[in-house]
Protein backbone atom coordinates (compact mmCIF):
# COMPACT_ATOMS: atom_id res chain seq x y z
CA UNK A 1 0.00 0.00 0.00
CA UNK A 2 3.09 2.21 0.94
CA UNK A 3 4.28 2.18 -2.95
CA UNK A 4 0.77 2.85 -4.26
CA UNK A 5 0.44 5.81 -1.96
CA UNK A 6 4.22 7.29 -3.14
CA UNK A 7 3.04 6.41 -6.55
CA UNK A 8 -0.08 8.88 -6.57
CA UNK A 9 2.19 11.82 -4.19
CA UNK A 10 4.56 11.47 -7.16
CA UNK A 11 1.43 11.23 -10.43
CA UNK A 12 0.10 14.36 -8.55
CA UNK A 13 2.93 16.33 -8.41
CA UNK A 14 4.06 15.57 -12.02
CA UNK A 15 0.56 16.72 -12.82
CA UNK A 16 0.68 20.19 -11.02
CA UNK A 17 4.49 20.78 -12.54
CA UNK A 18 3.66 19.58 -15.49
CA UNK A 19 -0.16 21.18 -15.96
CA UNK A 20 0.23 24.50 -13.91
CA UNK A 21 4.01 25.64 -14.19
CA UNK A 22 5.16 23.35 -18.20
CA UNK A 23 1.72 23.76 -19.51
CA UNK A 24 2.65 21.42 -22.02
CA UNK A 25 1.35 17.75 -20.84
CA UNK A 26 4.77 16.84 -22.60
CA UNK A 27 6.71 16.09 -19.75
CA UNK A 28 3.59 13.62 -18.03
CA UNK A 29 2.74 12.19 -21.32
CA UNK A 30 6.67 10.70 -21.46
CA UNK A 31 7.23 10.16 -18.06
CA UNK A 32 4.20 8.50 -17.65
CA UNK A 33 4.46 6.29 -20.84
CA UNK A 34 7.44 4.92 -19.39
CA UNK A 35 6.30 4.37 -16.25
CA UNK A 36 3.18 2.21 -17.80
CA UNK A 37 5.45 0.35 -20.13
CA UNK A 38 8.21 -0.75 -17.38
CA UNK A 39 5.23 -1.63 -15.00
CA UNK A 40 3.33 -3.62 -17.70
CA UNK A 41 6.36 -5.35 -18.30
CA UNK A 42 7.01 -6.44 -14.08
CA UNK A 43 3.14 -6.80 -14.14
CA UNK A 44 3.71 -10.18 -17.10
CA UNK A 45 6.78 -11.11 -14.66
CA UNK A 46 5.08 -10.94 -11.17
CA UNK A 47 2.01 -12.60 -13.67
CA UNK A 48 4.39 -15.82 -14.60
CA UNK A 49 5.68 -15.69 -10.82
CA UNK A 50 2.15 -16.13 -9.72
CA UNK A 51 2.26 -13.35 -7.40
CA UNK A 52 -1.16 -11.97 -6.92
CA UNK A 53 -0.35 -8.85 -4.73
CA UNK A 54 2.21 -7.80 -6.67
CA UNK A 55 0.32 -7.76 -10.14
CA UNK A 56 -2.52 -6.18 -8.67
CA UNK A 57 0.23 -3.26 -7.23
CA UNK A 58 1.52 -2.79 -10.13
CA UNK A 59 -1.95 -2.71 -11.99
CA UNK A 60 -2.64 0.33 -9.63
CA UNK A 61 0.78 1.97 -10.65
CA UNK A 62 -0.52 1.85 -14.46
CA UNK A 63 -3.80 3.08 -13.77
CA UNK A 64 -2.98 5.81 -11.17
CA UNK A 65 -0.37 7.27 -14.25
CA UNK A 66 -2.92 6.71 -17.01
CA UNK A 67 -5.17 8.89 -14.91
CA UNK A 68 -2.57 11.19 -14.70
CA UNK A 69 -1.69 11.30 -18.22
CA UNK A 70 -5.91 11.82 -18.62
CA UNK A 71 -6.11 14.88 -16.04
CA UNK A 72 -3.05 16.49 -17.48
CA UNK A 73 -3.96 16.49 -21.37
CA UNK A 74 -7.72 17.66 -20.19
CA UNK A 75 -6.55 20.48 -18.02
CA UNK A 76 -4.35 21.11 -20.55
CA UNK A 77 -7.46 21.57 -22.97
CA UNK A 78 -9.58 22.78 -20.58
CA UNK A 79 -7.30 25.65 -19.93
CA UNK A 80 -6.48 26.55 -23.71
CA UNK A 81 -10.30 26.94 -24.12
CA UNK A 82 -10.63 28.72 -21.24
CA UNK A 83 -7.56 30.92 -23.14
CA UNK A 84 -9.77 31.21 -26.29
CA UNK A 85 -12.73 32.34 -24.32
CA UNK A 86 -10.87 35.23 -22.33
CA UNK A 87 -9.63 36.37 -26.03
CA UNK A 88 -12.73 36.72 -27.31
CA UNK A 89 -14.05 38.85 -24.55
CA UNK A 90 -10.76 40.93 -25.59
CA UNK A 91 -11.60 41.13 -28.71
CA UNK A 92 -15.23 42.41 -28.26
CA UNK A 93 -13.95 44.92 -25.76
CA UNK A 94 -10.95 45.84 -28.24
CA UNK A 95 -13.76 46.48 -31.15
CA UNK A 96 -16.40 48.29 -28.82
CA UNK A 97 -13.16 50.42 -27.84
CA UNK A 98 -12.79 51.08 -31.65
CA UNK A 99 -16.51 51.86 -32.04
CA UNK A 100 -16.35 54.44 -29.61
CA UNK A 101 -13.01 56.16 -30.11
CA UNK A 102 -12.42 55.49 -33.93
CA UNK A 103 -8.87 53.66 -33.25
CA UNK A 104 -7.90 50.76 -31.47
CA UNK A 105 -6.61 50.68 -27.98
CA UNK A 106 -3.02 51.37 -27.74
CA UNK A 107 -2.49 48.88 -24.85
CA UNK A 108 -5.52 46.58 -23.42
CA UNK A 109 -5.06 48.30 -19.85
CA UNK A 110 -7.04 51.08 -22.16
CA UNK A 111 -9.77 48.84 -21.94
CA UNK A 112 -10.52 48.57 -18.61
CA UNK A 113 -12.96 49.33 -16.69
CA UNK A 114 -15.01 51.11 -19.30
CA UNK A 115 -15.13 48.11 -21.61
CA UNK A 116 -14.04 45.34 -19.56
CA UNK A 117 -13.52 45.10 -15.79
CA UNK A 118 -10.44 43.85 -15.77
CA UNK A 119 -7.41 42.39 -18.13
CA UNK A 120 -7.72 38.44 -17.87
CA UNK A 121 -4.80 36.62 -17.87
CA UNK A 122 -5.01 33.79 -20.18
CA UNK A 123 -4.64 30.94 -18.38
CA UNK A 124 -3.99 30.25 -14.99
CA UNK A 125 -0.55 29.19 -15.13
CA UNK A 126 3.31 29.90 -14.48
CA UNK A 127 4.88 30.24 -17.66
CA UNK A 128 3.57 33.00 -20.13
CA UNK A 129 0.15 33.56 -18.28
CA UNK A 130 -1.08 36.56 -19.72
CA UNK A 131 -2.43 37.96 -22.98
CA UNK A 132 0.38 40.33 -24.68
CA UNK A 133 -0.44 42.83 -26.92
CA UNK A 134 0.81 44.76 -30.13
CA UNK A 135 -0.15 48.25 -31.28
CA UNK A 136 1.38 49.35 -34.12
CA UNK A 137 -0.03 51.80 -36.39
CA UNK A 138 -1.99 49.55 -39.02
CA UNK A 139 -1.53 46.05 -36.67
CA UNK A 140 -3.23 45.22 -33.43
CA UNK A 141 -2.42 41.95 -32.44
CA UNK A 142 -3.67 39.90 -29.40
CA UNK A 143 -1.63 36.97 -28.39
CA UNK A 144 -1.04 33.91 -25.74
CA UNK A 145 1.73 31.20 -25.59
CA UNK A 146 -1.22 28.24 -26.16
CA UNK A 147 2.28 25.50 -25.98
CA UNK A 148 5.03 26.54 -24.34
CA UNK A 149 7.70 27.72 -25.62
CA UNK A 150 6.85 28.29 -28.99
CA UNK A 151 3.18 27.59 -29.71
CA UNK A 152 0.93 31.40 -30.06
CA UNK A 153 -2.29 32.19 -31.38
CA UNK A 154 -2.62 35.27 -32.17
CA UNK A 155 -5.24 37.73 -33.45
CA UNK A 156 -5.16 40.53 -35.58
CA UNK A 157 -7.90 42.77 -34.79
CA UNK A 158 -7.65 44.46 -38.48
CA UNK A 159 -8.21 41.45 -39.93
CA UNK A 160 -10.69 39.66 -37.61
CA UNK A 161 -8.57 36.38 -38.46
CA UNK A 162 -6.48 34.07 -35.65
CA UNK A 163 -3.15 32.70 -36.93
CA UNK A 164 -0.69 30.75 -35.22
CA UNK A 165 3.38 30.42 -34.98
CA UNK A 166 4.95 27.05 -33.64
Amino acid sequence: MKYIIINIFVAIFLYLLDTFYFNQGIFSLLLGFLVISVFLILTVIALVRKNKYLVMTRIAVIVIYILMIIAVSGSTRFFNNLALTRAEKLIKACNDYRVKYEKFPDKLEDLAPEFIPSIPSAKPVFFEPKFNYISEKDNHVIWYVVLPPFYRAFYCLEKGTWSYLD
